[in-house]
């Protein structure tokens, strides 16, 4: 994550292409996939990403590895995001969850290459 002038940014990368996402503002509380465990996420509102298919592991070899070793919960730049957690893994259906300051920001999705990334970038204003 990183802060610009104007937005805060929340990258993803991927070692393929970036999966198919969907994007979008969801009420809280949130809850962890496939827990249903309640999960709380700083900040009034958040931004879920959901990624199918994907995983924080990978599955194909034998053993499963993990291909993302970071931590479930960031700090966030802070000026509109002021945390990232990791809502969920699970039958290929990855979520994360970023925790809006207030209000309800807009924010615009693009997908860059080498390496393969999804970029969500949300307005501070």
């Amino acid at each position: 994550m990183s802060r610009k002038v104007g937005f805060d940014r929340f990258v993803m990368e991927f070692a393929g292409p970036v999966p198919g996402y969907d994007v979008r503002y969801v009420d809280k509380p949130v809850t962890e996939d496939p827990s249903n465990r309640t999960i709380a996420v700083l900040g009034d509102r958040v931004l879920r990403i959901r990624l199918d298919p994907a995983s924080g592991v990978d599955l194909t070899s034998s053993t499963a590895q993990p291909s993302y070793e970071g931590r479930n919960r960031l700090a966030g730049p802070g000026q509109v995001i002021v945390e990232a957690v990791r809502l969920g893994d699970f039958e290929s259906i990855l979520q994360w969850g970023l925790g809006i300051k207030t209000g309800t920001h807009a924010f615009r999705v693009s997908t860059l290459t080498k390496p393969s990334r999804l970029v969500v970038d949300v307005a501070a204003a």
